[in-house]
């Protein structure tokens, strides 16, 4: 009887230890996780390669979407890192970013596929797809074709030319003027 009613204080004993022991460690945790979030630019040059470490891209959230395609000015771009043609693209968009001071809100395809069909704003999924809202209205989509020749043939790296940059760097320059004035 004696022993029964010590292994009760003991299991006792040990289950509050148990309990202080996990609140504790899930605080922990939390504010370990908290205190190494990693920023927006570094989480995209984890998923893009060729982007340069200081990018101005931006994880654009479901409520930020909502607004921009609301009333909002912005670009867009609508990517995979799946995609290899979206792989090269952004470090030539994010060095005209970087020019014009603007950042990029980037919106992944695969996660967001059910929110951009809600919103109606799109009617195919083709990546990349660099889109111009001003306003809450979309000025330009530019498309994969719109940035491609379609008859290369090579690997995607092997495409910006410095002919072909100067040209894209225009296009995307003149677009985000149209942005701000």
């Amino acid at each position: 009887m004696k022993t029964q009613k010590s292994r009760i204080i003991v299991d006792l004993i040990l289950i509050i230890l148990g309990i202080i022991f996990l609140v504790f460690g899930i605080k922990d945790l939390v504010d370990k996780i908290n205190s190494t979030k990693i920023d927006d630019a570094t989480r995209f040059k984890s998923e893009y390669s060729y982007v340069s470490k200081e990018n101005n891209y931006e994880y654009l959230t479901f409520k930020k979407f909502e607004e921009m395609i609301n009333s909002k000015t912005g670009v867009i771009l609508l990517g995979s890192p799946l995609d290899p043609w979206t792989q090269v693209l952004v470090e030539p968009l994010n060095v005209v970013a970087k020019e014009e001071n603007t950042i990029i809100d980037y919106l992944d395809v695969n996660e967001y596929k059910n929110i951009i069909k809600k919103s109606k704003i799109l009617d195919n999924f083709d990546v990349p797809k660099i889109i111009f809202i001003k306003n809450g209205k979309i000025n330009t989509i530019i498309n994969k074709e719109d940035i491609y020749d379609k008859e290369f043939d090579d690997a995607p790296i092997e495409y910006w030319t410095d002919e072909k940059l100067e040209e894209f760097n225009s296009i995307i320059k003149s677009e985000v003027e149209k942005l701000v004035g």
